[in-house]
């Protein structure tokens, strides 16, 4: 219930209690295997104070880095939120993927929704936004215990940058750049044609889009591509 949403996360222990139960929500959602120094992540009281009592802050770093290098290698490639296009051509570099099969009508930025989808009555609900200033115990949490109890996310983030950045200097600056530049201008054209199909579970006024909506925006995309295709322009040789 909204009103209920709205009272819980109006409060600065409720706000820290939702945060601690997300510690190194990537690690967990990435990790795929059960590994018992996951269980930072899941903050029980047990587990979390015995594990800190044991190990140094040096130590808890060295493991979060181990770790996170573990995650990432269980994947071919893992992308950051941050550098969509980068990530997009990174993996089309990676397997030899046309700039047109990697086409899509962005969402709506975190931080920028004004409605999401509630799992439970699966309606969308308005987003209710952060307290400003944020609660004392919120900031408290943020300056003094967030970092550590998300050192794993934190390494993985890290990492997984790395790897991008090693990645681009592979294939070599400028490919990457003549790539991701085809890429803008493929994304460019469907953005202008299709900017009207819903992008998200919740339009922008909270409406559900039908339940066809992802079909309707494939159909505009791939109308994209093929009013294009006799362009000039081709697309840039992947093989090369």
């Amino acid at each position: 219930h909204q009103d209920k949403y709205k009272d819980d996360h109006d409060h600065g222990p409720d706000l820290v209690r939702y945060a601690k139960g997300l510690s190194n929500f990537q690690a967990n959602f990435l990790s795929l295997e059960e590994l018992d120094i996951l269980t930072w992540g899941r903050k029980s009281s047990s587990s979390s104070s015995g594990w800190k009592n044991q190990t140094t802050t040096a130590q808890r770093e060295s493991q979060a880095r181990d770790l996170a290098r573990h995650i990432l290698e269980s994947y071919d490639f893992v992308g950051i939120t941050e550098r969509p296009l980068e990530s997009v051509v990174l993996l089309r570099l990676m397997f030899g993927i046309p700039a047109t099969d990697m086409l899509y009508n962005p969402s709506l930025n975190a931080g920028t929704k004004q409605f999401l989808v509630n799992r439970g009555s699966n309606l969308c609900q308005a987003v209710v936004p952060v307290p400003s200033p944020l609660p004392q115990e919120c900031q408290d949490y943020i300056d003094h215990g967030w970092e550590m109890d998300n050192l794993l996310d934190i390494q993985l983030y890290r990492q997984a940058n790395q790897i991008m950045d090693n990645l681009i200097q592979h294939y070599g600056p400028n490919r990457f750049e003549q790539a991701l530049n085809e890429q803008k201008m493929w994304m460019d054209r469907v953005q202008q044609v299709c900017h009207e199909a819903p992008d998200s579970q919740c339009a922008y006024n909270g409406a559900k889009p039908a339940k066809d909506f992802r079909q309707k925006v494939e159909e505009c995309i791939e109308s994209v591509v093929r009013a294009y295709s006799n362009s000039a322009t081709r697309p840039v040789s992947l093989s090369q």
